[in-house]
């Protein structure tokens, strides 16, 4: 596959991007699938925060 597949179990508090090199056992390529992944969830969730802070806008005005 793309990618090492994750075997090693690493603590749930281990810091986003170091848990996949961890599980991976050092495979880079999961480093770069969870940043795509953690971008395009970012990238998602603009559209909705601009709309939120357009309503709280307009709720602070009138």
């Amino acid at each position: 596959g793309f990618m090492s597949p994750a075997f090693i179990q690493v603590p749930w508090t281990t810091p986003v991007f170091l848990n996949a090199w961890l599980a991976t056992a050092g495979d880079v390529r999961a480093v770069l699938v969870q940043f795509i992944i953690f971008a395009l969830g970012v990238l998602l969730y603009i559209p909705f925060i601009k709309v939120n802070d357009k309503v709280v806008e307009q709720e602070m005005e009138g």
